[in-house]
């Protein structure tokens, strides 16, 4: 099929009924038929729009059913951040380990990463504490 490379390329499928059966339903430029096709790059564009959407949208729609019910809300950062310079003071500083999962249990997750992104971030806005061998220590 040739392409007046002036003009933009229609997204409407139907215009390219002539090509392959298997136009922009199966992409796959390492496999020698869509290598070989000179309509590759039209068939790339059609596949991202019509197969690809239709799996985000399927993915998206499935979104509250897969990801946990994370409210980190419900940590109180104040009360946590003087929990861990008392400790800290006292010479007992928290492993950061059980402080992962305190901020697991309380925002009702079993997502480690998310925790660990969110404790990530506590630390470094509070500018008070830092991690040092494990535990959780007063700045300075």
């Amino acid at each position: 099929m040739k392409h007046d490379l002036t003009k933009p390329i229609s997204k409407n499928r139907e215009d390219y009924k002539e090509v392959l059966d298997c136009f922009g339903k199966g992409f796959d430029i390492t496999t020698l038929q869509c290598s070989n096709c000179h309509d590759n790059e039209i068939c790339s564009v059609f596949y991202k729009d019509n197969v690809i959407a239709n799996k985000i949208k399927e993915v998206e729609a499935k979104v509250p059913e897969i990801i946990d019910k994370v409210d980190f809300d419900k940590l109180d950062k104040s009360k946590l951040e003087d929990y861990l310079l008392e400790a800290s003071d006292r010479n007992s500083p928290v492993p950061a380990a059980d402080l992962i999962t305190y901020v697991k249990e309380k925002a009702g997750t079993v997502d480690d990463l998310a925790a660990i992104a969110w404790l990530k971030e506590f630390i470094i806005t509070s500018g008070k504490i830092v991690t040092r061998e494990g535990k959780i220590i007063r700045k300075g």
